[in-house]
């Protein structure tokens, strides 16, 4: 007698952000604050971050290359207040290799002075 589970299926690793939309709030230009954008990978699949892609205005200073199964992680960005001027609504696309393999995270924020 053999048994077969009723549902087999791949489950790709997927990242899930707090927020398609991260609010920083209201910046100053003295402050050099690294900003963290948290996700976390509810999958039993790794997931590779391939690429990422920036709007004008601010960079990416820290990032993981590989979101282990179930974990915790943040992607860091500071910033260019020297290139932005009061509110602005800036996008982060990922590339991954989950499924889906692209995210596109909005952040937005208002340099005050």
């Amino acid at each position: 007698m053999f048994l077969f589970p009723k549902n087999i299926h791949a489950q790709q690793g997927a990242l899930n952000f707090e927020s398609d939309l991260i609010s920083i709030g209201s910046i100053s230009k003295r402050d050099f604050h690294i900003y963290y954008l948290h996700f976390n990978n509810q999958s039993y699949d790794t997931v590779k971050l391939l690429e990422t892609h920036v709007s004008y205005g601010y960079d990416v200073v820290y990032k993981p290359d590989l979101i282990q199964p179930y974990a915790k992680d943040s992607i860091g960005i500071r910033i260019s207040k020297d290139l932005l001027k009061g509110p602005f609504i800036k996008v982060l696309t990922l590339i991954t290799s989950g499924s889906p393999s692209v995210y596109s995270v909005k952040i937005s924020g208002n340099i005050i002075d």
